[in-house]
């Protein structure tokens, strides 16, 4: 991966990332409410990506809009302190030096 290049987010890691940001502003009981391209920015979402993800955030009921400021809703709050579920992690093999399939084969070496 070169500097200039984004690493890969799923779309689900968005909508969590700003739902759990604004439900820290709302516990942090601040008087002044950031704007949603305020939490993008904070949350580094590209500028590209905002618009549709708004539009999911309202169309899922996580959010409600209120001119440039968007309220975090109950639903949005249960998926904000949901816990993460990890993936399982396959089995690796990590093979003896010892074993013939794992040595590395020189030129003109038979296998044995």
């Amino acid at each position: 991966m070169t500097l200039n290049q984004r690493e890969f987010r799923s779309p689900d890691s968005r909508v969590k990332q700003v739902l759990m940001r604004l439900q820290r502003e709302a516990e942090s009981g601040s008087r002044a409410i950031p704007s949603f391209a305020a939490i993008c920015d904070i949350t580094s979402i590209p500028r590209d990506l905002r618009a549709g993800l708004l539009e999911e955030l309202v169309r899922e009921g996580y959010v409600t809009r209120q001119g440039d400021t968007v309220c975090i809703t109950e639903a949005g709050i249960a998926l904000a302190t949901e816990p993460v579920t990890s993936l399982p992690v396959a089995e690796t093999r990590n093979p003896s030096p010892h074993d013939a399939e794992s040595r590395a084969r020189m030129r003109g070496s038979r296998r044995g």
